[in-house]
């Protein structure tokens, strides 16, 4: 993938930081051993739906967060061109 590639890159030449998560989008929930580490799965149906990832502490727990506009606690999930991904309450 050449936007992988262009990311690496980037970051072996210290142009941009290393991230610590690569976004990787999908239409359906993804089963807990199916989570990738290193990657957030964003599970979009149209709808930004859920973030899941594994701990960057190193505990190996799965975290799910809930993307839904209509529900609380509501968190958002964003990649930009690099597939780099911003997370925010």
């Amino acid at each position: 993938m050449m936007i992988d590639t262009l990311r690496k890159s980037l970051e072996l030449f210290r142009v941009i930081p290393r991230s610590d998560l690569i976004a990787r989008i999908t239409p359906t929930h993804q089963a807990p051993d199916q989570i990738v580490s290193g990657e957030i799965t964003i599970v979009r149906d149209g709808v930004d739906k859920w973030a899941c990832f594994h701990c960057l502490g190193g505990c190996g727990e799965t975290i799910k967060l809930s993307l839904s506009k209509n529900g609380r606690p509501r968190w958002t999930a964003i990649s930009d061109c690099l597939r780099r991904p911003t997370i925010s309450p």
